[in-house]
C-alpha cells in the first residue's frame, strides 16, 4: 500500500534535498542481519481431537498455549496464564484441518488443526496478564554439544537422540538454533576438548562460518549424569548452568532461553494506547538509504508504523509506533544491527543511530 509518510517533507530547503544526491556515490551494501526472523510464530499445529465445536475448542486452547510459550519465551507460561487460555477462541485468526503433521512431528492421529492467532489482540491480552513477549527477530544460537566417555571427549554427531531433543525444544521455545556441520572446516579450528575446557577463542573462530548471535556449549559428564552448559556471548562474560536427569534438556534449553530473552528484547506490553519512540538516525546518504531505514524500521515486528518527525542536517528523526515501550524498540535495533548506537544523547536524551 503506498504511504505518503515515506516521502520527506517537500518544504525542506533545497540545500538539504541536495545532500543526499551528492552522497550517492558513497553508498555501500548494507552487511547481512545476524538476527534471525522466526517465521509462523503466532500459529502452531495440534493433533485434532475431533472437528465438533467442543474438541475445537479443547484444540484451540492446546494450540495457544504452544504459541504463547514461544512468544514469551517461557516454558512456565501457561502455569499463569489459565485465563487467557479460557479466551482462545476469541483471538483466532483462522484456522484449518490437514492430515499431514508439521515438518519434524511423527503422524501420530490421522488429523491436525492448524491454528493462527491474531498477533496485536494476543500480545494486548498477554500484556494485560503481566507475561512479557518477545518479537520474531531472534538471536541465532548455535549449539556444539560434547561428551566425556572414559576420559574420551568427542563432539555429538548425526544421528543421535540427543540432537532430535535438543532441536525439538528449541523449535517449541521459539530459539532459532542451528548444529555445526562437524565437517573438515570445524575440525581444523576446533576439538571437543576446546569445547569441553571452554576455549572461547577457539569456539569462536569455529563460529564464525555459520554467524551466530550467540554459541552454546553442553559438555555431557557420563560420570555424573549432569550436563555442563556455558552461553557465549560477543560482549559478556561466559555464563554457566547445570542440569542432571531426564528433564536435562528441557531445564538447560528453558535457562537459554529466559536468559536471551530478557537480553535481546523482552518485554511487558502495558500500554493500551501507541506510543511514539524517536529514533534519531544519522549518516544517510541518499534518498534510497532513507527509505531503506524506513522500510527497517517497519520491519520490526513490535512496529504498528513509522513517521518522520523531523529532517536537517545531521539527520532524520523517526516515530516508531508501537504498544511496547522504548527499550523493546531499542533492543530490537540493538539485536538487528542496522543502526549503531553513537556516543552521546540528543538534546531530549535519546540516542543517536548511524545508518548502515
Amino acid at each position: 500500500m503506498h504511504n505518503p509518510e515515506r516521502y520527506p517533507d517537500p518544504l525542506q530547503p533545497w540545500w538539504q534535498r541536495l545532500v543526499g544526491a551528492a552522497l550517492a556515490a558513497l553508498l555501500l551494501v548494507a552487511p547481512p542481519l545476524y538476527a534471525y526472523p522466526l517465521d509462523g510464530l503466532y500459529e502452531a499445529t495440534v493433533p485434532a481431537s475431533g472437528e465438533d465445536e467442543a474438541a475445537r475448542r479443547k484444540d484451540f486452547r492446546t494450540a495457544l498455549a504452544q504459541v504463547m510459550v514461544r512468544v514469551s519465551a517461557d516454558p512456565a507460561v501457561i502455569q499463569t496464564a489459565e485465563s487467557l487460555l479460557d479466551e482462545a477462541a476469541t483471538l483466532v485468526y483462522r484456522y484449518e484441518y490437514r492430515d499431514q503433521p508439521p515438518p519434524g512431528v511423527e503422524r501420530t492421529v490421522a488429523r491436525w488443526l492448524r491454528v493462527k492467532f491474531h498477533q496485536q489482540p494476543l500480545l494486548e491480552a498477554m500484556g494485560r496478564a503481566g507475561i512479557a513477549t518477545w518479537g520474531s527477530e531472534r538471536p541465532l544460537t548455535l549449539l556444539w554439544p560434547a561428551t566425556d566417555i572414559d576420559g574420551k571427549r568427542e563432539f555429538v554427531s548425526q544421528p543421535h537422540p540427543l540432537l532430535t531433543e535438543l532441536l525439538q525444544h528449541t523449535r517449541q521455545l521459539g530459539l532459532p538454533a542451528v548444529l555445526p556441520l562437524l565437517d573438515l572446516e570445524d575440525h581444523t579450528h576446533i576439538e571437543a576438548s576446546d569445547v569441553w575446557l571452554g576455549f572461547s577463542r577457539a569456539l569462536w573462530t569455529a563460529s564464525m562460518r555459520y554467524k551466530p548471535d550467540a554459541i552454546l556449549t553442553l559438555c555431557l559428564e557420563s560420570q555424573s549424569d549432569e550436563t555442563r552448559w556455558t552461553l557465549y556471548l560477543k560482549d559478556a562474560a561466559p555464563q554457566e548452568w547445570r542440569t542432571a536427569g531426564v528433564a536435562r534438556v528441557d531445564q538447560g534449553l528453558s535457562q537459554l532461553a529466559t536468559t536471551l530473552a530478557d537480553r535481546f528484547g523482552r518485554s511487558l506490553r502495558v500500554e493500551d494506547q501507541e506510543s511514539a519512540v524517536p529514533i534519531r538516525v544519522t549518516r544517510i546518504r541518499d534518498f534510497n538509504h532513507y527509505l531503506d531505514v524506513i522500510d527497517y524500521l517497519e520491519s520490526l515486528e513490535l512496529t504498528s508504523r513509522v513517521t518522520v518527525r523531523h529532517v536537517h542536517t545531521r539527520g532524520v528523526v523517526f516515530y516508531v509506533h508501537t504498544y511496547l515501550g522504548a527499550n523493546a524498540v531499542r533492543s530490537a535495533i540493538a539485536l538487528g544491527e542496522r543502526l549503531q548506537p553513537l556516543a552521546g544523547l540528543g538534546e531530549d536524551g535519546t540516542p543517536w543511530y548511524q545508518a548502515r
